[in-house]
């Protein structure tokens, strides 16, 4: 009984009905409309595809069609959708089992999944500990056979079983004649919004899987320059998610109008203003949405809440077949580190890592925007720099892109501000930009090239 209890542990139906029909939707993954057209994600099942066996499913018709989806990535590289597995059955195996298996892809396709986060982990937790368990009864039989020479035989297969659990290939090999990464497709970035001369020093704007992150002391404008950026990118077509903690979401809400209006935000839900600003806002709306735009407002807890959470909300968003090409934290304090650190800002480096990784083409393939509080030093002063970032100096040197921004309370009561690029992977760094227009009130912003400064009468940078 025993024995028996054991084998049923080895197969995944072990984790309870209908489990393994919601594991192959989540490997097949599914279509997302975006404008006119369909973006594919099947990230997960690449992610799982070089660990995970037919063996591994009870069911005989989920054993055949993760059979066929390991023969197609084999050869073809990427993870077959419905269509196609339902052809290459139909086409390969005696009616009554095509039937089984186009009937179980049917019920594939219609699962709740709700619960796919659970899915996806408790899988591949699942399959590493069985690949272990694998490994470890080799070891046991070595050393039972008394063959301790082969010490380093066991050494090299526990190795090979942690070298499968890895299922990320970050690794490159150099070869001549590879110039895959200077084609433009590689990086496409995008405008975010707040000028034309930030714009071209960072060479085009952000990029998928590109981390950005902004220094600026309290009242500089933080929020402001998270939901300008956020309406920017909604307004080219892009999918845009906005998290923050310590505003409501009718603060960002009037915030946006104010910023679709051109009205103030302390006179956007006055008198005549009102119908005004329904019918600017729904304008530029509609005009974002049929580009393919999508803009999500969404609210954390400012306590308790790690990047876990943010990854289980994308996972989330996932299912539902929103992939968002941008994430904007506002801002990166507000998330508590997964472990205790003796300093209070000694989780910044651990919470600075997860956002990359999230940004991460092998992740969510998402540019991420966040900001992060600069010290007292940062605040009524002009020239910022490394020394007014406040917290861990790692989030520094993690980051692709680093701006810090300040302001001096008179530019704050003439609507002025100052950035300089301290960083950047994507073009120069050490640009100054001063006494340019931010204006919290209407939600404008540009840095333009009236704005670049340098006291060097030497200096190569110039406007463009």
């Amino acid at each position: 009984m025993i024995k028996d209890s054991l084998k049923i542990q080895e197969k995944l139906s072990f984790l309870g009905k209908d489990y393994e029909t919601k594991l192959l939707h989540q490997i097949i993954g599914y279509n997302s409309k975006k404008g006119d057209k369909y973006d594919r994600n099947c990230i997960y099942g690449e992610k799982i595809i070089s660990i995970i066996d037919a063996e591994h499913f009870d069911s005989d018709e989920a054993s055949i069609i993760m059979q066929e989806i390991k023969l197609y990535y084999d050869q073809y590289f990427t993870i077959p959708y419905y269509d196609t597995l339902k052809g290459i059955i139909k086409g390969k195996f005696p009616q009554q089992i095509s039937n089984m298996c186009l009937k179980y892809l049917t019920k594939c396709f219609n699962i709740n999944t709700d619960d796919h986060v659970w899915v996806r982990d408790s899988a591949q937790s699942f399959i590493k500990m069985q690949n272990l368990l694998a490994t470890s009864k080799k070891i046991e039989e070595i050393a039972k056979s008394g063959q301790y020479e082969n010490y380093s035989q066991c050494v090299d297969l526990v190795l090979d079983a942690i070298q499968t659990n890895d299922v990320e290939e970050n690794h490159y090999i150099v070869e001549q004649g590879n110039y895959e990464d200077m084609k433009d497709k590689k990086r496409q970035p995008h405008s975010i919004g707040w000028g034309e001369a930030l714009d071209h020093y960072l060479n085009g704007g952000l990029s998928k899987s590109e981390l950005m992150l902004i220094i600026a002391g309290s009242g500089v404008g933080k929020t402001t320059l998270a939901t300008i950026a956020a309406n920017h990118l909604f307004s080219q077509g892009h999918t845009v998610l906005q998290i923050f903690f310590e505003d409501t979401v009718t603060q960002i809400r009037q915030k946006q109008r104010s910023r679709w209006s051109g009205v103030d935000i302390s006179q956007i839900a006055q008198g005549n203003n009102i119908r005004m600003v329904k019918t600017r806002s729904d304008k530029k709306i509609l005009k974002a949405m049929d580009n393919g735009g999508t803009w999500i407002l969404k609210k954390f807890k400012r306590v308790g809440t790690t990047t876990s959470d943010l990854v289980r909300y994308l996972k989330k968003l996932e299912s539902l077949g929103i992939k968002p090409d941008y994430l904007i934290v506002d801002y990166l304090e507000c998330f508590e580190p997964k472990r205790h650190y003796k300093e209070d800002w000694g989780g910044e480096k651990e919470i600075i890592i997860d956002l990359e990784d999230i940004a991460s083409e092998s992740e969510f393939n998402l540019g991420v925007i966040t900001f992060t509080q600069g010290n007292r030093g940062s605040m009524n002063t002009i020239d910022g720099d490394t020394n007014h970032m406040g917290g861990n100096f790692k989030k520094f040197q993690i980051a692709h892109i680093n701006i810090i921004l300040t302001r001096t309370i008179q530019q704050q009561s003439e609507n002025k501000a100052n950035a300089t690029i301290l960083k950047s992977r994507v073009g120069p760094a050490g640009i100054n930009f001063r006494n340019f227009h931010l204006d919290n009130g209407k939600m404008q912003v540009d840095i333009n090239n009236d704005c670049i400064y340098t006291d060097d009468e030497y200096a190569e940078v110039k406007p463009t």
